[in-house]
C-alpha cells in the first residue's frame, strides 16, 4: 500500500514541461498582446486624379461640325485645334447685323445733317439745301452705297419739303406785313384828315355861338368829324386783326419746325436704342464665329472624344471629349462612408494600394490626407459618403526592382490610419461589453 501510494505521488516530468512551457506562452502571449499595437484603419475605394484636373471641351454656342482633328489616345498640345464647327450661319449673321448697323449709321448721320438745317430756319432757301446735300455727300459710307443713296434722295426731299413749306408761311407773313402796311397807312391819312376836321369842328361851334353860321353847316362839319372817328377806328381793329394773323403765321412756321425735329429727334432716340443693342448683339456673334474653332485648354492626351460625324450638329455646353494632363502631378480622390469620416483627419496617414498593381507584389504608395469634403455626396440610390483628398509621397509606386508610372483614372483601396490599438484590448472588449451591459437596468 505505502509503495503504491509512493508510486502515484511521483511527478511526470513530461507534464511538469508541459505545464511550464503552456504557462509560459501564455505569458508571453499576454505580454506581447499588451506590447504590440494594430492600425486602425478606415477603408475607402479611390481614383487617381490630376491636380490640375481632367479638362473637358465643350463648344460655348452651338452649330455643325466641320472638321474633327483628334481622336482618342492622341497627344495634343494646349492651344491646338481639335475640333471644328462651321462658321456659315455665324458670318451670315454677323454680315447682317454689320449692314444693319451701317444703315443706321447712314441714316443717323441723314437726321444729323437735317437737324443742322433746322437751326438755319431763317435762310433755308435752294442754297442751303444744296449745301446741306453737298456735306452729306461728303460722308464715307463703309458700305451699303444704294441706301446712302436712297437717304440722300429723302434728305433732298425732306428738305425740299420743308424750304417749300416754309416758303409758303413766309410769303403769307409777308401778304400780311404789307398789308398792316397799307392799313398803318390808311390810319395815318386818316389821323391828318382828323386833325383838320378837328380844326373845322372847333370853327364851326364857334360861328354858331357867335351866330355866324347856321346849324345845320355845324352839323355837317360834326358829321364829317364823326365819319372820320369811325373810319380810324375801323382800321385800328384791322390792324390788330393783321397782327393777330402775323403771329399765327409765325406759330405755323414755328410748329413746322418743331414738328420736324421732334420726329427727327423720336427716330434718333430709336436709332441709338437699336445700335446699341446691336452692339451688344455684335460682340456675342463675334465672340461666336471666334469660338468655332474648339481648342485644347491644356496639353496632354485625348480622351472619350464623344463625336465623330463630320456634319452633326452639337449643342452648347455638350461635353465633346476630355484632355487628361500630362506632366502634372497627381492626388488620390477617395470616396469613404459616413460610418468612417468621424475619425479622419487632415495629416493622417494614408495607404493606397492600387488595383493595377496588386499590393502582394508591389506593395502600396504612402501618402496622407489633404482635404475632407464640407458635406456628403450621393454616391449610389440614398448612399453617401465623404470625398477625401489624398497626396502621395511619390509620383510612382517605388519597388526595388523598378519604378512603375501611374496614370490618371487609375483605381484604389484607401486605407487611411485613424489610429493604433493594444492586441490585449480586442480579449478584453468582450467582456466591458458585458459587464457594461449587464450594470445598466432597463
Amino acid at each position: 500500500m505505502t509503495r503504491h501510494r509512493a508510486s502515484q505521488n511521483v511527478a511526470s516530468p513530461t507534464l511538469h514541461g508541459t505545464i511550464i512551457f503552456t504557462v509560459s506562452v501564455f505569458f508571453a502571449i499576454l505580454i506581447m498582446s499588451y506590447m504590440f499595437k494594430v492600425e486602425i484603419v478606415a477603408k475607402g475605394i479611390g481614383k487617381v486624379v490630376p491636380i490640375g484636373r481632367v479638362q473637358v471641351v465643350q463648344p460655348e454656342f452651338g452649330g455643325q461640325i466641320r472638321a474633327i482633328h483628334v481622336r482618342d489616345g492622341i497627344r495634343v498640345s494646349k492651344g491646338e485645334v481639335v475640333i471644328e464647327l462651321d462658321l456659315t450661319n455665324a458670318q451670315a449673321a454677323q454680315n447682317t447685323l454689320e449692314a444693319e448697323d451701317e444703315r443706321l449709321r447712314i441714316e443717323r448721320y441723314r437726321i444729323e445733317t437735317v437737324i443742322s438745317a433746322l437751326s438755319l430756319h431763317q435762310d433755308l432757301d435752294d442754297g442751303t439745301v444744296f449745301q446741306k446735300i453737298t456735306e452729306f455727300k461728303e460722308f464715307r459710307p463703309k458700305s451699303q452705297v444704294k441706301f446712302f443713296n436712297e437717304q440722300r434722295a429723302l434728305m433732298k426731299a425732306e428738305l425740299s419739303e420743308l424750304s417749300d413749306a416754309l416758303a409758303q408761311v413766309d410769303a403769307r407773313i409777308q401778304a400780311n406785313e404789307k398789308s398792316k402796311s397799307v392799313t398803318q397807312a390808311g390810319i395815318s391819312r386818316i389821323e391828318t384828315a382828323l386833325v383838320t376836321q378837328q380844326e373845322r369842328l372847333v370853327s364851326a361851334q364857334s360861328l354858331l355861338e357867335k351866330g355866324a353860321t347856321s346849324r345845320s353847316s355845324y352839323l355837317d362839319v360834326l358829321d364829317g368829324f364823326n365819319r372820320l372817328e369811325t373810319e380810324r377806328e375801323v382800321f385800328l381793329r384791322e390792324l390788330d386783326e393783321k397782327a393777330a394773323l402775323g403771329t399765327a403765321h409765325l406759330a405755323e412756321r414755328s410748329g413746322i419746325l418743331s414738328a420736324l425735329r421732334s420726329r427727327l429727334q423720336t427716330r434718333r432716340a430709336e436709332l441709338e436704342a437699336r445700335r446699341a443693342t446691336l452692339s451688344e448683339e455684335l460682340v456675342t456673334n463675334q465672340r461666336r464665329l471666334e469660338n468655332t474653332k474648339l481648342i485644347a485648354p491644356v496639353s496632354g492626351t485625348v480622351d472619350q472624344l464623344s463625336v465623330f460625324t463630320i456634319g452633326g450638329i452639337v449643342d452648347a455646353g455638350q461635353e465633346l471629349l476630355r484632355v487628361v494632363p500630362e506632366d502634372q502631378e497627381f492626388e488620390i480622390e477617395a470616396i469613404f462612408p459616413n460610418t468612417d469620416v468621424g475619425f479622419l483627419e487632415v495629416g493622417q496617414r494614408v495607404n493606397i494600394k492600387l488595383d493595377a498593381y496588386p499590393a502582394e507584389r508591389f506593395g502600396a504608395l504612402r501618402g496622407s490626407v489633404t482635404n475632407i469634403s464640407a458635406d456628403a455626396v450621393e454616391v449610389d440610390d440614398n448612399v453617401y459618403g465623404f470625398v477625401i483628398r489624398i497626396q502621395p509621397e511619390t509620383m510612382a509606386l517605388e519597388t526595388p526592382a523598378n519604378s512603375y508610372a501611374i496614370q490618371p483614372g487609375m483605381t484604389s483601396t484607401v486605407d487611411a490610419i485613424t489610429g493604433d490599438r493594444r492586441i490585449i484590448s480586442y480579449f478584453f472588449a468582450p467582456i466591458v461589453k458585458v459587464v457594461q451591459e449587464s450594470l445598466g437596468e432597463r
